[in-house]
């Protein structure tokens, strides 16, 4: 797999309707929204990349645990996928995980 540097500071928000993703940056002295085809995927794929950067996710080595060893990561920091939301939310007591 090649890595290429992505530089994401201007990027504010995401958004995804019907087949859209909407994405605004910030310009310096303007705010500019672009719209792209895309499928649903791409915005819980920049969601997730969100989360791992910010440290809401922790970041588990690739291609080295089981899903087992993913789920016992996510339970340690308290978060758990929320299926209903597509998202990975903070759970507060343990009747949340798994919901």
């Amino acid at each position: 797999m090649n890595l290429d540097k992505i530089d994401l500071a201007n990027l504010v928000a995401i958004g995804h309707t019907d087949a859209t993703l909407g994405l605004l940056f910030d310009r310096g002295a303007e705010w500019e929204y672009v719209e792209l085809p895309a499928p649903r995927e791409a915005y819980f794929g920049l969601q997730r990349v969100a989360a791992l950067a910010s440290g809401a996710i922790p970041v588990l080595p690739a291609r080295s645990l089981p899903a087992a060893d993913c789920a016992a990561a996510l339970d340690a920091a308290h978060l758990a996928w929320d299926y209903a939301a597509w998202a990975v939310q903070e759970c507060e007591d343990e009747d949340d995980y798994g919901a």
